[in-house]
């Protein structure tokens, strides 16, 4: 099936509306920017939802000479990038010198943008004092710390929340960028100090001397001439592309599990529900159109909070990639032949019945480069957990699924353990009801294994749905009958071919 027959069964699912969100159902690694290049020339224009610069969205994207460039998005929307309309939204987390620099870095590559950027003036903005307020956080909380990655998204919502946070509309005047930083700094000025003292004669010391409001201030208009011609009220702009029907593709960064109805507290950012997208540019919910729902095969997760169906030591598997850099493409030490030796090893014991859980996590943290894309922490590996994925499903109002990764079971012969459900204290639990932390460290995983028996098969590329293993077929009815949403999209590589899309009507 062709990608525009699968969007308009999925539009015409929805009444015709087009506007349509993704989202993922995990804690938002699950492979979204390959979806995006899929179903991305479809759409017209391309809406960034919420989260901040401590996410980041890879993809190939075509030079103004021809050649791809793996590109990593962190607050661009990714089709921009294909001549697309780029929205940010109310509740993007603005990091400006990042935003400024990531798109320099894009005009470098694709040449003059053939389609406008618009940057929300209700975006809130980085200060570095946010970052100064979370590592104060992290420090407090010892070992219940969050494993954040610095980036002080949490402190913003905060500061917007107590109505002290700087917003981007107020880079278009210093003196108002003047008064919001000065105020955000008194009020939290106590901390600050507090901080600054805890963390004399560390590595860590710094001096809020060097930190004034009016460094602040100066700081950000340094980036400030370049970024105001992007600046501007987005709210009527989405409003008439939502009536006008204009096919619209809502992204989210993060996934449910990083919502407060995920693994609270180690929630991130601003919503990372479907339901965020009204907030994008206040948009009444009767607009929007289908959701699509990513589902990575093999979850991963990195910083703390709990991670049911976790194959290995988290800690571990963050400073993996520092012990074995020639594993993993992009660190300098890499080198081919060692992880191809390395990843056939990891086969052998796998087909062979005899691999640790751990054999396993390792095997599919180096085959997929497993490292975050800001903080590059290896990620923990784990199987799937349709159990969350029904949750995130029914929250979300999930029309399909995205199951992404499928091309990891290349060459593999194993008994892939799905979790189907939680039970705690001996009871069910309740779809949608997803436990809290506390509660799922005494969770009792309830599993079902999938045969997977592709030993001498290789199914990267595959783009037909009847060229599909009869192993991958019964995946795929698993995922089906546990989560409750038709699987519509499999990837069977990362790129634009293998993909198989099906029917969802």
């Amino acid at each position: 099936m062709q990608p525009d027959v699968f969007l308009e069964q999925l539009w015409y699912k929805k009444g015709g509306r087009r506007s349509t969100i993704e989202v993922g159902d995990a804690w938002g690694d699950s492979g979204k920017g390959g979806i995006e290049a899929v179903l991305g020339p479809y759409f017209d224009v391309s809406a960034r939802v919420q989260g901040g610069a401590n996410t980041g969205r890879t993809r190939h994207i075509r030079g103004a000479d021809g050649q791809l460039y793996p590109f990593i998005f962190h607050l661009v929307p990714t089709l921009l990038a294909d001549g697309k309309m780029g929205i940010i939204g109310d509740a993007v987390l603005v990091e400006v010198a990042r935003l400024v620099r990531e798109l320099r870095d894009l005009i470098a590559i694709v040449g003059d943008l053939k389609a406008p950027l618009l940057v929300s003036k209700r975006a809130p903005i980085f200060l570095r004092y946010h970052s100064l307020l979370e590592g104060l956080l992290e420090l407090v909380k010892g070992s219940a710390a969050v494993g954040t990655t610095g980036r002080g998204i949490s402190p913003m919502i905060a500061g917007i929340d107590l109505r002290v946070g700087p917003l981007t509309g107020h880079l278009l005047d210093a003196d108002l960028l003047r008064k919001w930083v000065k105020g955000f700094y008194d009020a939290f000025f106590p901390m600050l100090k507090e901080f600054e003292l805890r963390m004399k004669g560390t590595e860590k010391e710094f001096s809020l001397a060097d930190m004034s409001p009016d460094n602040e201030v100066e700081r950000l208009l340094a980036d400030a001439d370049f970024l105001r011609p992007y600046i501007t009220n987005i709210d009527p702009v989405l409003h008439d592309l939502m009536r006008r029907n204009v096919p619209v593709l809502f992204g989210m960064t993060q996934g449910y599990g990083l919502h407060v109805r995920g693994t609270y507290p180690f929630n991130s950012a601003t919503q990372s529900i479907a339901q965020a997208a009204a907030y994008c540019g206040g948009l009444p919910m009767h607009l929007f159109g289908p959701v699509i729902l990513i589902s990575k095969l093999f979850l991963t997760r990195v910083g703390e909070g709990p991670f049911p169906t976790g194959w290995w030591n988290r800690h571990d598997a963050e400073v993996f990639p520092e012990l074995r850099p020639e594993l993993f493409p992009g660190l300098p030490q890499f080198n081919q032949n060692a992880q191809e030796a390395f990843l056939q090893a990891k086969r052998d014991l796998i087909n062979a019945g005899s691999a640790t859980k751990q054999d396993w996590a390792e095997h599919f943290e180096v085959l997929f480069n497993n490292r975050g894309s800001t903080t590059m922490r290896g990620r923990e590996v784990g199987g799937p957990d349709l159990y969350m994925t029904r949750c995130a499903a029914m929250v979300n109002g999930a029309d399909c699924i995205a199951l992404t990764q499928v091309d990891g079971l290349s060459g593999l012969n194993i008994n892939l353990p799905i979790a189907t459900g939680y039970k705690i204290d001996g009871e069910l639990v309740e779809p949608p009801t997803y436990p809290m932390t506390e509660e799922l460290d005494g969770v009792d995983v309830q599993e079902v294994c999938v045969r997977i028996d592709l030993e001498d098969t290789d199914i990267r590329g595959i783009n037909s749905e009847r060229d599909l293993p009869g192993c991958v077929h019964q995946l795929i009815r698993t995922y089906e009958r546990y989560a409750g949403v038709p699987v519509g999209i499999i990837s069977t590589s990362a790129g634009l071919d293998g993909k198989v899309l099906r029917s969802v009507a």
